[in-house]
């Protein structure tokens, strides 16, 4: 396949989106291809070192963003509808609207939820390492003010926050890569139920 025929190809596969990103698109694989030939590639080895075309624009519109895509395929749909077809979604719309906003507000509580949780993990976090920190530093002072007692008290609960904030890290850390991991799997999710991988032909 030539670099043309490659490019022609992906241009079909990406027609629905806005132009400005099929051009962001295939200026960036212009120039690959254009660098991968600099550097002493055959013009088909290049175009065979990236991939299949639907592949390629799949993982394209996986890494778009959901307004884009979803602006897209309004427009898409417009283009697609008969006038019988648009009849039937005026009298529907009380049905349909409602469904739609159902699922954006349960989606958007998802993910309200994710970010509410990594949030309050660190603040959680946070708070431990402060009042192990700061409650080193004032037990020293409570020694010479009140007491070697009560700054020996105050010097033993700063330790535990301590040490529970170096036992919680590593778990919380961890935790939050998953929660934002998830949020990640929801958004690729709803952008497939979008734009559903094609079929080979």
């Amino acid at each position: 396949m030539t670099k043309n025929e490659f490019l022609r190809l992906l241009f079909a596969e990406l027609g629905n989106l806005p132009r400005e990103e099929v051009k962001k698109a295939m200026a960036y694989y212009s120039a690959t291809l254009d660098d991968r030939m600099e550097d002493g590639m055959s013009e088909e080895e290049a175009v065979q070192s990236l991939g299949e075309v639907r592949e390629i624009a799949q993982e394209i519109l996986q890494n778009l963003p959901l307004n884009v895509l979803m602006k897209s395929r309004i427009q898409l749909g417009k283009k697609r509808l008969s006038a019988l077809q648009w009849v039937l979604i005026v009298c529907g719309s009380p049905l349909w609207l409602s469904l739609a906003a159902t699922i954006l507000a349960v989606l958007l509580s998802v993910y309200a939820v994710i970010w509410s949780a990594i949030a309050s993990l660190y603040a959680g976090l946070l708070a431990l390492g402060l009042c192990g920190t700061a409650g080193l530093a004032g037990s020293i002072m409570l020694i010479f003010i009140n007491g070697p007692i009560t700054g020996g008290m105050f010097a033993g609960i700063a330790i535990a926050c301590a040490g529970l904030f170096l036992i919680a890290l590593s778990p919380v850390v961890g935790l939050s890569k998953g929660l934002v991991r998830a949020s990640a799997w929801i958004g690729k999710k709803t952008k497939r139920m979008l734009f559903p991988k094609k079929g080979r032909e």
